[in-house]
Order: structure tokens, then C-alpha cells, then sequence
């Protein structure tokens, strides 16, 4: 009998061994291309990490009342263009164009949560109110750079809930002035990766 089953246990590690394991990763990358004063990109990876790494040194923030110094920004649910680049202003960045918060378990913002007392986490407040998960954004004193990385995820043992590339793709990011109104967005794209060597394979979007 226990040799039986010794039998069965190598064959099944056998089985096992010979499926391909796939070293394929996703991230979701919104890029700005330097139009509009704004180049650099927002990354979304695996592990619910948010990457900004941007330049807006050459970004015109009349529209705003601080000139364009402090931005909230936030995942929006659409992307309604049939290309990938970025928009600027209230009318081209507009709800009939990204439509509203990513917002999927119909919660407050995470601004709303902190104002009210509540420690913000993963379930309470909107998954796609990053500035009200990490702070609003603030150009750089010198060249305009703006720099920051943070994860949205549950942070419990044992739990997985998380941002993810697959989740944001086809969505956008929205970039607000410090009275609300919609200032510059782009929109996800979905890239494949091998993570041995980092290199994208795939492209999943096309212009």
C-alpha cells in the first residue's frame, strides 16, 4: 500500500514538472508623451504597486487656482478615445470621456474616510482615489518632477485583494486641479513582460 502510493505521489510530481511554467508578467502603464508640458508614466503592477514618475514642468495650469501647483488624481472607469493619447482640460478629460471614480465596491472617497476618522484601507474608501490613498501630488520646486510609489492592496496576511494591471485596463487616469476640475488624463494600457529579463513581449492595446 505505501509503496503504492510512493508510485502515484512521483508520478503526479512527474505531471507536474513537465506543465510549462510561465514567467509572463503584467503591468498597466498610462503614458504621457510630453505634449501639453506633462511626459512620464503611472504604472499599476501585480502586486497592486503604483509607480508616478512624472514631469510637469512645462504644463500650462492657468485653469487652476493654485496655478496648477497641488493635483488630486484618481482612476476613472472609462476611456472613450480610440487612441492612446493623453487629453488636457475639463471638457476633453470629462465624464463622457473617463466617466467617474473606479469605484467597484460603491464606497466613500478615501478623502471622506480620513475626514471622517476612519483609518483608510482596502474596503472602506474607493480603489481609485490614489491622491486620497498616498496625497495629493505636487510639482517639484526645480523642474517640475513629481515622484512617488504606494500600494493598494489589503496589507493582511493571507489576503490578496489588490489592485491590479487587468483591472485598470481600458480605464484612465485623471488628474484634477485642487478645485476638482479635470486638468490632464491618459488612459491604461496593458503590457505583458517576461520577468527574467524585463523586456515587454506584448503590446495588448493598439493605437
Amino acid at each position: 500500500m505505501v509503496s503504492t502510493m510512493l508510485v502515484l505521489i512521483l508520478i503526479i510530481t512527474s505531471v507536474f514538472a513537465l506543465v510549462p511554467r510561465t514567467s509572463s508578467c503584467s503591468i498597466a502603464v498610462a503614458t504621457f508623451d510630453g505634449s501639453g508640458g506633462v511626459s512620464g508614466e503611472i504604472e499599476i503592477d501585480e502586486d497592486g504597486r503604483v509607480n508616478v514618475d512624472l514631469n510637469v514642468g512645462g504644463l500650462d495650469g492657468s485653469q487652476c487656482e493654485d496655478g496648477g501647483y497641488e493635483f488630486a488624481y484618481h482612476i476613472h472607469t472609462l476611456w472613450e478615445y480610440d487612441d492612446l493619447t493623453p487629453r488636457f482640460g475639463s471638457d476633453a478629460c470629462g465624464s463622457a470621456y473617463t466617466g467617474g471614480h473606479f469605484n467597484p465596491y460603491g464606497v466613500q472617497t478615501c478623502v471622506a474616510a480620513a475626514a471622517a476618522g476612519e483609518e483608510v484601507d482596502y474596503y472602506n474608501c474607493e480603489i481609485g482615489d490614489l491622491s486620497g490613498r498616498d496625497g495629493n501630488l505636487r510639482r517639484g520646486y526645480n523642474d517640475g518632477s513629481i515622484d512617488t510609489t504606494f500600494t493598494v492592496a489589503t496589507g493582511c496576511k493571507g489576503c490578496d485583494a489588490r489592485l491590479t494591471p487587468e483591472a485598470v485596463y481600458g480605464r484612465s487616469v485623471v488628474f484634477h486641479c485642487n478645485d476638482g476640475s479635470r486638468l490632464f488624463c491618459a488612459p491604461f494600457d496593458l503590457q505583458v513582460y517576461d520577468r527574467n529579463n524585463f523586456k515587454v513581449k506584448k503590446n495588448k492595446r493598439k493605437n
